[in-house]
């Protein structure tokens, strides 16, 4: 049977806990910067106990407004790693299946520049890459404004690391993506 996730953001999920149980919901929890800056490690101990408990399978999506992890302002891209890490870091309370994160390639923002984009972006997926294997954490990006997979495939073929894996969201490939999809019937 498939596991269907659905995207829940921390707060309603750390104040509507009876609800996601009552209701088998598996969250694909989503933090948000200012989440990361006021969790409480207590909050975050039993909402975690509580989701394992009642063996509910548990997925992350990571923060994503305003960051840029391809970046070429140092220090937005600073702040891009920091969120992300500490995203990272919450995965060993919950051990969720995988951490979405988008790849922030955006044609418009940089000017079509794929070398330029990928080059600053290897600066912070490296590291991230890196703390995914030893924890043996899945990190997944996912295809966002990509009018095609050329960014992604570029990004993923970058690192060889079982770790380091693709998220498809259908909603997002069918308002920006312009390669269609073929589906074969067999």
């Amino acid at each position: 049977m498939a596991v269907v996730q659905i995207n829940v953001p921390y707060p309603m999920i750390l104040h509507r806990t009876d609800f996601a149980v009552k209701n088998r919901i598996n969250p694909e929890i989503y933090f948000s910067g200012d989440d990361l800056d006021q969790y409480r490690d207590g909050d975050i101990q039993r909402l975690s106990e509580v989701l394992h408990q009642h063996q509910l399978e548990i997925t992350f999506h990571a923060p994503f407004m305003d960051l840029s992890p391809g970046g070429i302002d140092r220090r937005v891209k600073e702040v891009t790693l920091d969120r992300f890490s500490k995203v990272v870091e919450l995965a060993r309370f919950f051990k969720p299946k995988s951490i979405v994160f988008h790849p922030g390639y955006e044609k418009w923002k940089f000017d079509g520049n794929v070398k330029m984009w990928l080059d600053s972006s290897l600066q912070t997926w490296g590291p991230l890459v890196d703390v995914a294997e030893k924890q043996g954490q899945m990190l997944a990006i996912e295809n966002v404004f990509e009018e095609t997979p050329d960014t992604l495939l570029l990004l993923l073929s970058s690192f060889e690391s079982p770790y380091f894996r693709f998220c498809f969201d259908t909603g997002h490939h069918n308002v920006f993506g312009k390669v269609p999809l073929s589906w074969r019937t067999s």
